[in-house]
């Protein structure tokens, strides 16, 4: 049983619930919010204790040379039209070796999730999403989701909806499986209803207003050039809260050269792009005032207000 899996039993709460890298849980706590809190706060001490900054750092460091390792191995498959037995056998564990080593970068989200509980309980509330405040979903939209696994291959999910859909409302959205971007798995799941019950942080300006009323005010032109004046100074930052599907690192912030409006100018990117086709060209586009709202948060500690 993994971390969060283990301390959501403890509070009893259902096993199965999604954990966003932003601090939230896709669950109805009610009361049991303070024992979660309790359960949280205690976790977050015992994992502290094993110098969870340092294992976050040898966790992203490791990850890189395997997905270094990996890179060489896939263009040489390429150069020669195949590997020998020794590289292919060679390849296969470099990718369950970088599995294993998501699936941990997922699990100190989680640790980071634990600790934001247990040190702001009195901020976190349940909400029911519905059309009028769909925007507190869409913030989480693209975002690593832990204890979340696809039913057929038990990759990671994450929470999207359909590229060409310019305005998500709740049946636009869907758990893609991850393996979607190595070509290995296709599974989709519905939005459920039980998935629009989130333990979340309400404290967020974003959330304390309705969806239309978010978007209004993105929309004015004295907001656009604030926002795009506050995320220009980002542009190729690293992302923390959005990882690459494939790869596992994190994102980086990139902007269009041609665009039709804020909400078609900025997309995050997986930095082993290298402009041809074996580089990753992984992307997630930020089509929403919520989003971004997400966008700023994690880069600055402060949404859109």
């Amino acid at each position: 049983m993994g971390f969060f899996k283990q301390l959501l039993h403890t509070a009893g709460i259902f096993l199965e619930t999604a954990v966003y890298a932003a601090g939230t849980l896709a669950a109805y706590v009610g009361d049991k919010a303070g024992k979660l809190a309790r359960v949280a706060k205690q976790a977050y001490h015992d994992y502290k204790s094993r110098n969870f900054p340092q294992e976050k750092r040898d966790n992203r460091s490791t990850l890189g040379q395997v997905n270094g390792l990996i890179s060489d191995l896939e263009a040489k498959r390429r150069r020669n039209g195949g590997l020998s037995h020794y590289d292919a056998h060679d390849l296969n564990n470099l990718y369950s070796r970088r599995k294993s080593l998501i699936d941990e970068a997922l699990e100190f989200h989680e640790m980071e999730t634990a600790k934001d509980i247990a040190e702001n309980q009195g901020d976190f509330e349940d909400v029911e999403v519905h059309e009028n405040n769909i925007h507190i979903v869409q913030f989480h939209v693209g975002q690593a989701v832990s204890n979340k696994r696809c039913p057929a291959c038990q990759k990671p999910m994450q929470l999207q909806w359909q590229r060409g859909t310019l305005k998500a409302g709740f049946n636009d959205l869907f758990w893609g499986c991850t393996g979607f971007y190595d070509d290995s798995c296709h599974k989709t799941l519905r939005f459920m209803s039980q998935d629009a019950y989130l333990f979340t942080k309400t404290t967020r300006p974003e959330f304390q207003i309705s969806a239309g009323q978010l978007n209004n005010i993105v929309m004015k032109p004295s907001s656009q050039i604030i926002i795009k004046k506050r995320i220009n100074d980002l542009r190729d930052e690293v992302v923390e809260k959005y990882l690459c599907p494939v790869h596992g690192v994190e994102l980086v912030l990139k902007q269009k050269n041609s665009a039709e409006g804020l909400l078609d100018l900025y997309f995050l990117g997986c930095p082993m792009w290298n402009g041809t086709d074996s580089g990753c060209n992984f992307v997630m586009k930020l089509k929403s005032a919520a989003q971004l709202a997400s966008l700023l948060e994690a880069t600055t500690g402060r949404g859109l207000f």
